[in-house]
């Protein structure tokens, strides 16, 4: 476990004055415009604030981390060039990506050039094992899906009930729905209506909202971005939807763009945000110096992939040595090293999925005094989560 002021593993440690001449340039690509910059904001800040730590104390063995960051605008082809322009022009090996359309479009060209991709805010279950050269430090929607559905039908009695699946018509969405219409029957629901949105699009849902309310759902399943899941909410609740909501975005980003009255007693899986010193100082950093609007796990994620990255660093240099700071050499750093002890909440690597171990809740939004309460009612661990109904990965 690490504190808010040191690092296990001679990660860091070297003062300035013991500085070499190494530099490790590192990319990022993600939202800088358009109506997703305040996710990529989010994003950004928890990179920034994990290298300026790591820098403030002599980098990685006297080695200071230097980050490029590129706007793909949460566009896929947008993201190819950024991505391009970090590989050709930057000739970084690794990077941090965002977003599950576009970091599908930029799987590719990753294989081919053999650079990492560390995915620190996208949950698109395409993503795992898209490609060799990607790894994940946030949960994929199939692991989120299988937690909530769990707990929306044996815990609050929606087993069998009527399910409305209503999403965003991208990688994202389509992997909620087309998972989620297999995984539902596993609980007696056989009585299910899906619709969609298109993609960064949509404001005016009354249409959609119409057939939910014609289909007299029980439940509804909000498979779309916060922006998106928010405004369906309200004009389904405007329509006199008293049903359960369970949303794939969580309390503080449905309130921020309706307001928290709309959003309380929505339902959402959540990665869980540990309680420790260090978290307490990046959430600090976010509110108070950054002046972010929220707290979200997409900081944390964010945070986390740079620790991530520089164990992996470390742990190159002192096993391959020589040209170790390669992509091909970073990714096999990952997979030998495993587990990661630096992180916010340290993780071990699944080889199968790439992905980084992480404790799950189930929480729901409360609205109490005009402010957001987020107030968990399960906690999901790994073996607990491995033991749940799975549904089929199209």
């Amino acid at each position: 476990m690490v504190d808010s002021g040191n690092v296990r593993g001679g990660l860091i440690g070297l003062g300035r004055s013991a500085l070499s001449a190494d530099e490790y340039k590192l990319g990022m690509t993600c939202p800088r415009s358009t109506d997703q910059k305040f996710i990529g904001d989010l994003q950004l800040a928890g990179v920034e604030i994990a290298i300026e730590e790591i820098n403030s104390k002599g980098g990685i063995d006297g080695g200071l981390i230097k980050l490029v960051v590129e706007d793909h605008q949460a566009k896929p082809a947008t993201a190819v060039t950024a991505l391009q322009k970090l590989i050709n022009v930057d000739k970084v090996p690794l990077a941090f990506t965002t977003y599950s359309t576009t970091q599908l479009a930029q799987v590719p060209i990753a294989d081919r050039r053999q650079v990492v991709m560390v995915n620190t805010g996208a949950s698109g279950a395409e993503l795992v094992n898209s490609g060799k050269y990607i790894f994940h430090v946030q949960p994929n929607s199939i692991t989120y899906l299988r937690i909530a559905f769990n707990y929306m039908c044996e815990g609050v009695g929606l087993k069998g009930k009527r399910w409305a699946i209503l999403y965003n018509n991208d990688a994202m969405g389509r992997s909620f729905n087309n998972y989620g219409r297999t995984l539902l029957p596993k609980y007696g629901v056989n009585q299910m209506f899906s619709d969609n949105w298109e993609a960064g699009a949509a404001t005016d849902y009354r249409p959609l909202v119409a057939k939910v309310m014609d289909f007299k759902a029980d439940a509804i399943f909000l498979g779309g971005y916060a922006k998106e899941n928010a405004l369906c909410l309200k004009q389904l609740k405007e329509a006199g939807f008293t049903g359960k909501a369970l949303s794939a975005w969580g309390g503080d980003l449905l309130s921020k763009e309706v307001g928290p009255s709309t959003a309380e007693g929505v339902y959402y899986a959540e990665q869980l945000i540990p309680d420790n010193e260090r978290i307490k100082t990046l959430k600090d950093k976010i509110l108070n110096i950054r002046k972010l609007p929220m707290f979200s796990t997409q900081s944390i994620n964010a945070y986390d992939a740079v620790y991530l990255a520089a164990e992996a660093i470390k742990y190159g240099k002192d096993k391959y040595g020589g040209d170790f700071f390669t992509g091909e050499k970073l990714r096999q750093a990952i997979i030998d090293k495993k587990q990661f002890n630096t992180l916010s909440t340290p993780g071990t690597l699944d080889p199968e999925t790439q992905t980084v171990s992480r404790e799950l809740a189930m929480k729901v939004f409360k609205e109490k005094g005009g402010k957001a309460v987020e107030e968990t009612v399960k906690v999901y661990g790994s073996s607990e989560i491995n033991a749940l109904p799975e549904g089929k990965v199209k």
